[in-house]
């Protein structure tokens, strides 16, 4: 029923199938070194919004990666999916809508046990609190 770059796919392993699916369609081209060194840095995540059926592959880098390295991989990725000649998900021999994020930035984390210091809800919200008994200028 679903398929990942023209593989059979169960839906828990969708990213997992992306990832290697992407890798072997761009061993073929000349940047491939750079695109499979970049990749090894990436924690991937998958998401499935079924309210709007979009697929999202988010790939998170460490802070070290720059920008420009970023925008080469995106680049190269479209590239290589737009050459492959199948569609990036399918179900039931339908293409899937997806998108693809490539982010380095780290989001601070409010809730849980690994709260980012200094990003609390109190923290964070205070100075939005304090302005509003303050006098407008």
């Amino acid at each position: 029923m679903w398929k990942v770059l023209g593989r059979d796919a169960e839906l828990v392993r969708i990213g997992e199938l992306w990832m290697e699916g992407i890798t072997a369609l761009a061993s073929d081209y000349e940047d491939f070194e750079t695109f499979k060194e970049l990749m090894t840095q990436a924690d991937l995540t998958y998401l499935h919004n079924t309210q709007d059926d979009v697929h999202a592959f988010i790939l998170q880098f460490p802070e070290t990666v720059q920008k420009e390295e970023l925008d080469f991989l995106s680049s190269f990725v479209r590239m290589v999916r737009e050459e492959a000649e199948v569609p990036t998900i399918s179900f039931q021999d339908r293409p899937q809508r997806c998108r693809l994020v490539f982010t380095s930035e780290q989001e601070p984390e409010l809730l849980g046990l690994n709260k980012t210091e200094g990003f609390s809800s109190g923290a964070l919200f205070k100075p939005i609190f304090d302005s509003w008994d303050k006098p407008r200028q």
